[in-house]
């Protein structure tokens, strides 16, 4: 991996463009035509079990989006953005200007800083771009952790406070075992706290671990959290067609649904990591200083998000330059 000084994750960070928020009830706003509308591709088999270890004790829920009525937004009809349940999956089309767009599941986390492992497949059916996972969202202070990866195999992970989208570590094209036309597992794993507590994160392709990460700062103070699917249109903007399915959670908290979901949520057995599995790193305390990390030199800093309009202040940064 490739690192950057902190002057480039600042220009990188003061180069992110406007983008696109999807909520619960499924209510972006756009200002592009709507994009292509091309069949889903085969998913092919199921990866292998995932790399990252379950919390312990962990309450689960999954979707393998077969029915279209297990709390997403069901329909992403509108301009310059298409989706919803389709075929078993759940689609997320993106097309125009850079813009990215995170579509929440409809569970909450509670408390908000539990420890979570977020599994999903993900195919890309058509275009170029980036896609994967987030936690810890909060669409009140427009913060959110990412890890996204593209068909060419660059990935990154991604701190989002107040629309400031900072890049914590990544990789260039070839790092991640991508397929470009088959199905990808990806996996999330965040643990740690809110309320500026360090928060320490880690990601794997297809059973590959490509990074982990800790920041010293987490995001938020919110009691309850969101996760999901994220995808998004790079610098020169264009077209990206993703189909996700086998969404899975595993979180040492609670799960609520909302009203009308037919989703499950179970009790899931603590899954003992593999012999191979690296184990993630402690947090530390808060008086202690966090390793040093810096992202890929190569790693193209992320579009930010428009969030909706807030209704208190947005989140102070505890560090005056933003950074």
């Amino acid at each position: 991996m490739r690192t950057a000084t902190g002057a480039r994750a600042r220009a990188g960070a003061a180069a992110v463009l406007a983008a696109l928020v999807v909520g619960c009830t499924g209510a972006p706003t756009a200002t592009d035509g709507p994009p292509r509308a091309a069949p889903v591709a085969d998913p092919g088999p199921a990866s292998t079990s995932p790399v990252l270890a379950p919390p312990a004790q962990a309450r689960s829920f999954t979707d393998d989006f077969a029915a279209a009525d297990s709390g997403w937004a069901p329909d992403l009809d509108q301009p310059g953005l298409a989706g919803g349940y389709v075929g078993g999956t759940y689609r997320v089309a993106v097309e125009g200007e850079p813009r990215a767009v995170a579509v929440p599941s409809p569970v909450m986390v509670e408390p908000g800083e539990a420890d979570v492992l977020i599994v999903a497949e993900a195919t890309v059916v058509d275009g170029a771009g980036r896609f994967g996972l987030f936690c810890r969202q909060d669409e009140r202070f427009g913060s959110r952790y990412l890890a996204v990866v593209d068909r060419d195999g660059g990935w990154g992970l991604y701190r989002d406070a107040a629309g400031r989208v900072i890049p914590l570590a990544g990789g260039e094209a070839g790092d991640a075992p991508v397929s470009a036309a088959g199905s990808n597992r990806l996996e999330l794993s965040c643990a740690g706290g809110l309320n500026s507590r360090p928060t320490t994160l880690a990601f794997a392709v297809n059973g590959q671990q490509m990074g982990v990460v800790e920041d010293a700062r987490g995001v938020g103070r919110a009691d309850a959290r969101q996760v999901g699917l994220v995808v998004a249109l790079d610098a020169d903007g264009g077209a990206v067609d993703v189909a996700f399915g086998d969404f899975r959670i595993a979180v040492a908290a609670d799960l609520r649904l909302p009203s009308g979901s037919q989703a499950p949520i179970e009790p899931s057995p603590s899954a003992a990591p593999s012999a191979t599995t690296p184990p993630l790193p402690s947090r530390q305390p808060r008086d202690q200083s966090p390793p040093a990390s810096s992202p890929s030199a190569t790693t193209p800093p992320l579009p930010g998000f428009n969030d909706p309009t807030p209704t208190a202040a947005t989140e102070p940064s505890p560090d005056p330059s933003g950074f």
